[in-house]
């Protein structure tokens, strides 16, 4: 019985047999006719089974369940339906102790204004995106020594998980633009029309065919409507009179997650400590920057510098200018591709594929209970057997009428609830 129930679990196996014999042997069944006789055959002959099973090793009336019974197979199928819920949970939660470590090795930053000509673009690549040391990582880990919120969150990781990225404040490139987009420039600045600012922030990991992996990435954009000051600044900036760089406040956070794809935004369990005063947004206390248009020998570029706040939850530092921007990467382990088909869609796609599937189908196998006892609950199948043998006998023989009305017999038996039932009385002994 194990053994013919192990057969029909293997895919496509019974079904092949099926088609296979009804091509090569002669036969006046239709194929779907076919299948349901060898469908018919194989479910009693597994009645079959389970009714000598019942009688070699019978169960006692009007006696409970042992324990040992209930607790072992009902045990089982709870763990099992538990698992099943919690599996796609604990699989990406785990993600940073399964996984593989694959860091970045190139960060990219980009300043637009409404579309235009990129005013700052710089990238830090293997020499300045580096882990941090293990006296860095715990300079960050006394930092936040208040929380134990912020705490727990970088205990997940350890300092070879944690990056940190030193870009040029100087844009890698100049300032191309040309004098008439210049002027139309000056003018949307100058005009009603909104525009806005936007700072994009770009990871990237090395190229490695057996992992699942792609860009990590982030914006920020700040709204500038008419009359705004850093418009107005802007202006004074491109026509060559500004006197001192502008300010822009809370431009991007400097500690984000770098996901193994898609956003790579702020970590909120650790910038929440920096907020001073309740009801404000995270996006307060993003890092300020300053920026400035240079230029030398006929040449300009722009040039950022970071507001570092010096973040202290017990002291009150002041800001310090750098020449440079830094992120602090929290960076995620990535699944070989072979986890690909389990990770692809990411926690939600895992959840519809398998909790959905699963749930459907073992709800299936409990709720449609009563539409199977006609058919599974027959004391005795030798009759039923012996019909579907005098089906194959006839079949062998050639008598190809007499099959179809033998097969005839078969489908009005399992039509007809009473001859069944007369058909499959328990023997009396």
């Amino acid at each position: 019985m194990l053994l013919y129930k192990a057969y029909m679990t293997i895919p496509f196996l019974f079904e092949l047999g099926l088609l296979m014999d009804w091509m090569w042997k002669d036969t006046s069944l239709s194929l779907s006719e076919w299948i349901t006789l060898h469908d018919i055959y194989a479910n009693v002959s597994m009645l079959k089974c389970e009714r000598n099973f019942e009688e070699n090793y019978p169960s006692p009336k009007d006696a409970k369940k042992r324990r040992l019974i209930k607790y072992a197979w009902g045990g089982f199928l709870l763990l099992l339906i538990i698992l099943i819920i919690w599996f796609p949970l604990v699989l990406f939660a785990m993600a940073n102790t399964v996984g593989t470590r694959h860091l970045p090795v190139e960060c990219s930053c980009k300043l637009t204004i409404s579309g235009y000509y990129p005013l700052y673009e710089s990238t830090a690549q293997i020499g300045d995106v580096r882990s941090l040391t293990q006296m860095e990582y715990d300079s960050l880990y006394y930092t936040y020594r208040t929380s134990k919120t912020a705490l727990a969150y970088i205990d997940d990781y350890n300092y070879n998980d944690v990056i940190i990225a030193n870009i040029d404040g100087n844009s890698s490139s100049r300032w191309h633009i040309s004098p008439p987009a210049r002027n139309s420039l000056i003018e949307k600045l100058n005009s009603s029309l909104p525009m806005s600012i936007q700072f994009d922030w770009i990871f990237k990991r090395a190229p490695d065919n057996k992992l699942q992996f792609d860009v990590a990435q982030d914006f920020r954009a700040i709204e500038l409507p008419p009359g705004h000051p850093i418009r107005l600044e802007l202006i004074e900036m491109v026509h060559g009179n500004a006197k001192k760089p502008i300010l822009i406040p809370n431009l991007f956070p400097s500690l984000v997650k770098v996901p193994v794809a898609g956003k790579a935004g702020h970590v909120n369990s650790l910038l929440i400590e920096h907020l001073r005063g309740e009801n404000k947004p995270i996006e307060s206390i993003y890092i300020d920057i300053l920026l400035e248009l240079d230029s030398k020998d006929g040449y300009e570029w722009w040039k950022v510098r970071m507001l570092d706040p010096m973040f202290d939850p017990i002291l009150r530092n002041s800001p310090v200018i750098k020449d440079k921007i830094i992120f602090y990467g929290f960076v995620d382990k990535v699944f070989p591709k072979t986890f690909s088909f389990i990770t692809g869609g990411g926690i939600l796609g895992l959840y519809i594929s398998l909790i959905l599937v699963l749930g459907m189908t073992i709800r299936d196998g409990i709720t449609n209970s009563m539409t199977k006892i006609m058919f599974q609950e027959l004391p005795n199948v030798d009759k039923i057997l012996q019909l579907c043998d005098d089906i194959f006998l006839v079949r062998d023989a050639g008598e190809f009428e007499l099959e179809e009305e033998l097969y005839a017999k078969l489908v009005f038996l399992f039509r007809s609830p009473t001859t069944l039932i007369k058909w499959t009385k328990e023997k009396i002994t």
